[in-house]
C-alpha cells in the first residue's frame, strides 16, 4: 500500500509541477523483464515509476552504503521495492544477484542503470557487464528506457521518458561467456542510442499532428535480438555466467 501511495503522489506532483511526456507505453511487456535505463540523477526511478503501470511494481537495486545508511531508510526502502547491493571493491554480492533472478522468474520488473553512475543528458557512459549476465542467465526480455531532462529539475520543466521495444538478446551459443555478455551490452547500448536520437527529435505541435495523416501503430511484442559485436575467437560450449557486476 505504501508503494501505491507513493506512486499516486508521484503522478500528482509530476502532473502539476512538471511537463512529463511518456512515449512507448504500449511497448511494456507482460511478465518479468529487465528495465534498462540511462542514469542522470537520483530521481530517475521516480520518473520510471510514473511512466509504468501500477502493477507489478518496479524493483530497483541501490547502493547499501548510501541508500540504506539509516534505520528509517532500511525500513522504508524495501516497502518501495528498493533492495540493497553491496559494493565491496568489486566483489560479487551474491544475495542481491540471486534476488534479481528470483524477481525476474516470479514475473516482476527489475530496473537497472547499467552506466553505474550519473551520466550526461544525451551521452552514455560505458555500460557495466552486469546487465549482460542477467539477460543471458534469465532469458528475460530487456526493455530499454531513455530519460531526458531529469538532471536539473525545476517547476514546469519538460521531462521525457521514451520506452523502446523489448528484445531478448540472442548471441551465438558457441561463443564463450565473455563474448556473449559483450554482445548483450553492445545491444543495450545500441537500443538506448536509438531512443536518444528519437528523444532529440522535436515533437510536432497538436495542430500539426491533427492535419497530418494518422500513423500506423506497430503491435507490441518481444523481439529476438541478434549479436551486435564479433570480437575474439569462438569459445567452448555454452555455460552460465557466474559473476555479474551490476
Amino acid at each position: 500500500m505504501l508503494y501505491a501511495l507513493v506512486q499516486f503522489l508521484i503522478r500528482f506532483v509530476c502532473g502539476v509541477f512538471l511537463r512529463v511526456e511518456v512515449e512507448g507505453r504500449d511497448n511494456i511487456p507482460e511478465g518479468g523483464c529487465l528495465v534498462v535505463s540511462n542514469h542522470l540523477s537520483w530521481t530517475d526511478t521516480v520518473f520510471v515509476m510514473y511512466a509504468f503501470p501500477k502493477r507489478p511494481p518496479i524493483h530497483t537495486m541501490a547502493n547499501q552504503s548510501t541508500v540504506f545508511n539509516t534505520r528509517f531508510k532500511r525500513w522504508l526502502m524495501p516497502r518501495l521495492a528498493v533492495f540493497p547491493i553491496r559494493r565491496n571493491r568489486g566483489m560479487l554480492d551474491e544475495e542481491a544477484v540471486n534476488l534479481v533472478y528470483r524477481l525476474l522468474h516470479a514475473g516482476e520488473r527489475v530496473l537497472i542503470f547499467p552506466e553505474g553512475a550519473y551520466g550526461r543528458d544525451g551521452e552514455l557512459k560505458p555500460l557495466k557487464d552486469g546487465v549482460g549476465y542477467f539477460a543471458i542467465n534469465s532469458q528475460k526480455p530487456i526493455l530499454p528506457v531513455l530519460l531526458s531532462g531529469t538532471a536539473r529539475l525545476r517547476p514546469w520543466k519538460r521531462v521525457r521518458v521514451v520506452i523502446g521495444r523489448p528484445f531478448i538478446p540472442d548471441p551465438p551459443a558457441m561463443w564463450d561467456v565473455k563474448r556473449r555478455v559483450t554482445s548483450v551490452v553492445s545491444g543495450v547500448r545500441v537500443a538506448l542510442g536509438r531512443l536518444g536520437r528519437r528523444s532529440a527529435q522535436p515533437r510536432r505541435r497538436w495542430w500539426r499532428r491533427r492535419r497530418s495523416a494518422p500513423e500506423r501503430a506497430e503491435p507490441a511484442g518481444v523481439e529476438r535480438g541478434h549479436a551486435e559485436v564479433d570480437t575474439g575467437q569462438p569459445g567452448g560450449q555454452e555455460q552460465q555466467a557466474q559473476e555479474p557486476s551490476p
